[in-house]
């Protein structure tokens, strides 16, 4: 991708970062927002426009409801552009954790709420050199959400091994909830292992080895770029970033809360794939996956994790 075509995306996604609320609050039907390419029907055009997400399309709209063709947005080095909007029919977005029985592979259960999920990255504290699992609030900590609890760390001795984490065999090791949060561009929460349990996991991202380092996917640059994604449902899935900072609205017991700067991908993940990694081949992790609508999967940025926990990735085949 040409540098001044990055520079032009970068600019359009500052735009929608300074919009996007307003946008969601006014239009009718929309559930998110990201930055692609304009399509007529099935074919895409070599041109940008700022996508709408929407439950589904309708006609039926206020003038006030309708979306403008274009927005004028002041482009530095080319002046007031018209940058298109395009409109997709994507179904309401859903968090990617399952209530019910999953099939072998890495998963996470939460013995509260009975919420399933994926295994995360291993990371380590920064001051402390302990070790933990990271995951998605939505799954480890969805009793909390259930009692409108969006952000909460917990302290040691008020920790629970609320949480099994099984193996692919099929052995279970139990693990503590220690803290998460959920909205804007979070939904990560850590959990604990006990030491005699840690020599039982493995870092190693099945068929592609052990995590080697993290992505900031800060740019238009990283559009187009394949990357795979691992969860305990969908195993692994090959997929391409389609927008660097999306924007998705969420209900979670009839309260809407915003996820912001999500990594879009080509749609490749089921139920119970939340928390699992987004990796290239070479290991280096982009993201978890969070959730899904009918024509893309989303992965909150592993960089927003590590600086919020104040966390590091943990390297080699074993902790």
């Amino acid at each position: 991708m040409h540098n001044s075509t990055v520079k032009y995306l970068d600019n359009l996604s500052e735009y929608v970062d300074k919009h996007y609320e307003e946008w969601l609050d006014q239009y009718h039907n929309v559930v998110g927002i990201s930055i692609s390419n304009k399509h007529r029907g099935e074919q895409k055009k070599r041109y940008y426009a700022i996508v709408f997400h929407v439950i589904e399309k309708t006609r039926d709209l206020k003038d006030d409801q309708m979306l403008p063709s274009c927005f004028i947005v002041d482009i530095p080095g080319r002046g007031s552009v018209r940058v298109p909007t395009d409109v997709v029919e994507t179904g309401e977005f859903q968090l990617s954790g399952l209530k019910s029985s999953i099939s072998p592979g890495c998963a996470v259960r939460n013995t509260v709420s009975g919420e399933w999920g994926t295994l995360g990255p291993v990371v380590v504290d920064n001051e402390s050199g302990e070790y933990f699992i990271l995951g998605n609030m939505h799954v480890m900590g969805k009793e909390y959400l259930d009692r409108n609890v969006f952000s909460i760390s917990l302290t040691k001795n008020a920790q629970v091994d609320t949480l099994k984490i099984e193996s692919n065999s099929g052995n279970t090791i139990p693990a503590y909830f220690t803290g998460g949060t959920l909205g804007g561009p979070f939904d990560f929460a850590l959990a604990r292992v006990s030491k005699k349990n840690l020599s039982r996991i493995s870092i190693v991202i099945p068929n592609i080895g052990e995590q080697s380092g993290f992505v900031n996917v800060d740019s238009s640059i990283y559009l187009g770029i394949k990357v795979r994604t691992y969860g305990s449902v969908s195993k692994q899935k090959l997929t391409e970033i389609t927008s660097h900072s999306s924007v998705i609205n969420v209900s979670i017991n009839d309260r809407i809360t915003t996820l912001t700067d999500l990594i879009q991908l080509k749609l490749c993940c089921t139920s119970g794939d939340s928390g699992g990694p987004v990796f290239d081949r070479d290991g280096r992790v982009f993201g978890l996956v969070v959730g899904m609508d009918k024509r893309f999967s989303y992965a909150a940025k592993i960089v927003h994790a590590l600086d919020y926990f104040r966390v590091k990735l943990a390297y080699g085949k074993r902790v």
